[in-house]
């Protein structure tokens, strides 16, 4: 994002990232804070008996730190991000990486994201995906998007699996 929206050389733009992260580690991530439902939600999805996992553009440490400080981690089987050093950096890199890793199927996967970034990767490789409203992207955005889903509330997403797994 660096170099496309604030114009950086790759010089300036590892300083940034070198700054940005400094910044993440000992701030940003306590600025963190769930949506109403999550814990709830993926309390009841566990429960149920799913596999959850995260696939991230940030980097997997980052988002270890993220979740224990939610007290969400558990909850998670498995959690694939980007690395340090910039490879892996794409949301289809790191979706491809996470059905690899885990030997998922990706015909019984959906992918819960609030941006377009999430969901135009999932569509790319065949993912299902179910855009959450409220988060980052707008919904105009996340409907040109086409997802196979969109939801407002988080707790919607149980009876969206519902319904992909009648078709299963």
């Amino acid at each position: 994002s660096f170099p496309q929206y604030c114009h950086l050389n790759e010089k300036q733009t590892w300083e940034a990232i070198k700054l940005f992260r400094n910044y993440y580690n000992e701030h940003g991530i306590y600025e963190s804070s769930l949506f109403p439902e999550v814990a709830d939600t993926l309390s009841e999805l566990k429960c149920k008996g799913y596999s959850l996992y995260i696939s991230t553009s940030k980097p997997d440490f980052f988002a270890e730190r993220i979740l224990k400080y939610l007290k969400i981690r558990d909850f998670f089987d498995g959690i694939i991000g980007s690395k340090a050093d910039g490879t892996r950096s794409k949301k289809i890199e790191v979706l491809q990486a996470t059905l690899e890793e885990y030997s998922l199927d990706k015909n019984n996967t959906i992918m819960i994201g609030d941006t377009p970034f999430d969901i135009l990767p999932s569509n790319e490789i065949g993912i299902q995906s179910i855009a959450v409203t409220y988060g980052s992207g707008l919904p105009n955005e996340l409907k040109e998007a086409n997802p196979t889903f969109m939801i407002s509330h988080f707790h919607e997403i149980i009876d969206c699996i519902s319904q992909k797994e009648a078709c299963w």
